[in-house]
């Protein structure tokens, strides 16, 4: 065999061999749709409910689709205070009161004036009773982050750990326990040492109890910590999601980037497909709240290069997820020239030697200069490689597939 014959042999052996899913934890062609996960919700069998029919059965199991709708929790607590008032309750953020609905759903009407009753009422945005003594619990946002407790005869509830120190976004109960949740699950107990956990799961939105532990409904998914992980601040150990519509990827040193819209999340290249993510609530988003990021690039030392547009305007930035000290931050991710700032196209990746990678009509094809060298048969959008990895976003199972490159 001639010098070019083995080269040609060579060039063709180049191929992509699938080796697992990342950011979607379905199985058996059940695909999460979603990636943030507004709600949870647990029934008296210890199983929990998901949006979109989803369930972990109370076993611990996979999710799957739910047959049937939640079975009802028992009722917590007993119907004093505030609770022989109303069955829900809102906040009239204009007259600073406290409105509330009976069973059937009618308005009653104003149960509660809070406007002469805290130093910042424009910043009270939820309400809620508390489970065991029926009194009103108001969440006041930043800056203030306080939790405010009533007595039903309008008295404030002071000492100790009252008003407790929490940004409260929403009020969620769970395990007869009532949480503060939005940056955080914050329990609400009247002793220090109470469960605080899921800071680095991006927002939260409500608590349900599981079988040894406790689901988050987050941003980044919904997310599971045992009972061990909540006391000590250790980090969740499963997630339920998939990655809705990722718009770029990126990778480097093994750290994998996914952009979806403006959102940023991240993995590792070897995590399980049910892995949390690694992205911290302090990174989860690149200070736009529209448009999206289009391309990733990686930087000559291991960093990374978003661009970012809304289809008027357009913003690059570097970001070093590496470091993590909050007195750097402005070293680990600020806002550069967009002209100065390396970028790709989303579906392209260079493999290495001369190789690239192109996600084009159905299939991930190979080239080498203008040749066509191979080529794995799915639809994928965005891509990126690095040494004999590539990963792709493929719409069709909201998720990642990794590839190793064999052949090179």
């Amino acid at each position: 065999m001639t010098a070019s014959l083995i080269l040609m042999a060579a060039v063709a052996s180049v191929r992509l061999v699938p080796d697992g899913l990342l950011g979607q934890s379905g199985h058996k062609g059940a695909f999460v749709e979603w990636t943030g996960c507004r709600s949870c919700e647990g029934d008296a069998d210890g199983n929990v409910f998901l949006p979109g029919g989803w369930m972990v059965p109370a076993s611990g199991g996979p999710a799957e689709k739910a047959a049937n709708g939640a079975k009802t929790a028992p009722a917590q607590g007993r119907p004093v205070g505030f609770a022989a008032m109303a069955s829900r309750f809102a906040i009239d953020q204009k007259k600073h009161e406290v409105v509330g609905w009976d069973a059937g759903g009618k308005c009653i009407g104003a149960v509660f004036s809070y406007g002469s009753k805290v130093e910042r009422p424009d910043l009270v945005k939820v309400a809620a009773v508390h489970p065991e003594t029926g009194d009103l619990l108001l969440g006041a946002y930043w800056p203030e982050c306080l939790v405010h407790r009533f007595r039903p005869d309008g008295t404030e509830v002071l000492g100790a750990v009252w008003p407790f120190k929490a940004m409260a976004e929403g009020f969620s109960l769970a395990g007869g326990k009532i949480f503060a949740v939005g940056e955080r699950a914050y329990e609400l107990s009247d002793k220090f040492g109470a469960l605080s956990f899921g800071v680095d799961s991006g927002r939260v939105y409500g608590v349900a109890r599981g079988k040894g532990g406790w689901w988050l409904a987050t941003s980044q998914g919904a997310q599971f910590y045992t009972d061990a992980a909540a006391q000590s601040g250790r980090p969740a150990a499963r997630r339920i999601g998939g990655l809705s519509n990722a718009t770029a990827v990126g990778l480097s040193n093994g750290r994998v980037l996914v952009a979806e819209g403006f959102r940023i999340h991240c993995m590792w290249l070897d995590d399980r497909p049910d892995e949390p993510f690694s992205s911290s609530h302090n990174w989860c988003v690149i200070g736009k709240w529209k448009g999206s990021v289009d391309s990733i690039a990686k930087a000559e030392d291991g960093a990374f290069f978003l661009h970012w547009s809304d289809g008027k305007g357009e913003a690059a930035w570097r970001f070093d997820p590496r470091i993590t000290e909050w007195k750097d931050r402005k070293k680990r991710f600020h806002e550069v020239e967009v002209g100065k700032a390396p970028r790709r196209p989303a579906n392209e990746a260079d493999i290495g030697g001369g190789v690239r990678a192109v996600a084009e009509k159905g299939e991930i094809v190979l080239y080498r200069g203008s040749s066509r060298v191979g080529a794995y048969a799915v639809s994928a959008t965005a891509i990126a490689a690095e040494g004999g990895w590539l990963v792709a976003y493929v719409p069709e199972i909201r998720g990642l597939v990794r590839f190793r490159v064999c052949g090179m």
